[in-house]
């Protein structure tokens, strides 16, 4: 089965940046940027969580990926950051 082949986690995570690189991520934005249907990437310190409302985000290899709905609206939204020493901020990003 595909799925169990030992090359197939890095192939998934490959699969991952390239999504993230082409969907207008936050890279080279001062202020990260989203659209709905589309991906957020969003560098985080190693170690830490990310929550968007009461929903958990996916953390990998330093980076939070957080996929926006095709339903969400354009306006101002912030991501819940813990960081490995117990620390919460927030962080804002746009969805135009």
């Amino acid at each position: 089965m595909i799925f169990r082949h030992p090359a197939w986690r890095r192939i998934s995570r490959l699969f991952v940046f390239f999504a993230v690189m082409h969907s207008g991520s936050v890279f080279a934005s001062a202020e990260p940027v989203g659209v709905p249907g589309g991906v957020l990437a969003i560098p985080v310190e190693p170690g830490s969580t990310v929550k968007f409302g009461k929903s958990d985000v996916l953390v990998e290899d330093n980076v939070a990926v957080l996929g926006l709905g095709l339903a969400t609206k354009p306006g101002n939204y912030s991501l819940t950051i813990t960081s490995p020493q117990g620390f919460d901020y927030e962080l804002e990003f746009k969805v135009v």
